[in-house]
């Protein structure tokens, strides 16, 4: 179980990231929608296909962001597969993600990389600064950027069981709104957030 004072560690690390992530995937997708409707891509189906190219807009702007020194000490990894978003500080890592069936982290599936990512054993040897944390985002309702999760696995589960975690917070969209986060455990050891105080999701997930 994470501690309330670990968390605060972890927050301080991530908190040069908090805007620069909410701006390359806010400002990502509404290129990628932007694009979708210019040329009449509009078929529910076609929604997976937006995400894919909003990640690919995100991934741009992050680069960008990096080569301005606007990441702190973070760095953008070289992405693999199809245009994967991770973000490395030291032995931090945080791996973007579209969340699956109501907001869930997606399941680890079959492959070995993203299984072992889960896994999270290298947090065991390094403690909190070597955890391997996943970004899930989101588009919010209004329309008006995205919502950020992130969540601490520590284990791997099937597709319909429960998501094996032991860390699940909102991610604000400023340094400031996440330096204010005050933490306390819940009944699952969970540690939640108080503001101000299987291969299930390959369509959305393809690029591990």
């Amino acid at each position: 179980m994470v501690t309330p004072p670990q968390l605060r560690t972890l927050t301080e690390a991530l908190s040069p990231i908090a805007g620069p992530l909410h701006d390359a995937l806010g400002k990502g997708l509404e290129s990628a929608q932007t694009h979708m409707l210019e040329n009449g891509l509009i078929a529910a189906e076609l929604q997976p296909v937006m995400h894919h190219l909003a990640r690919g807009h995100a991934l741009h702007r992050l680069r960008e962001a990096q080569s301005r020194g606007d990441l702190g000490g973070w760095r953008v990894a070289a992405p693999a597969g199809n245009a994967r978003v991770l973000l490395t500080s030291g032995g931090l890592s945080l791996r973007v993600l579209r969340p699956v069936e109501h907001s869930s982290t997606p399941p680890p599936g079959h492959n070995y990389a993203r299984r072992a990512f889960y896994i999270n054993s290298q947090a065991q040897l390094l403690g909190v600064l070597g955890s391997q944390l996943i970004a899930l985002w989101s588009e919010r309702e209004d329309g008006l950027g995205v919502d950020i999760r992130v969540v601490r696995p520590v284990g791997t589960w099937r597709a319909g069981s429960s998501e094996r975690i032991d860390l699940d917070f909102v991610f604000p969209n400023s340094r400031e709104g996440l330096e204010s986060l005050t933490f306390t455990p819940s009944d699952d050891d969970i540690i939640l957030p108080i503001p101000g105080l299987d291969d299930a999701d390959d369509d959305l997930n393809s690029s591990w």
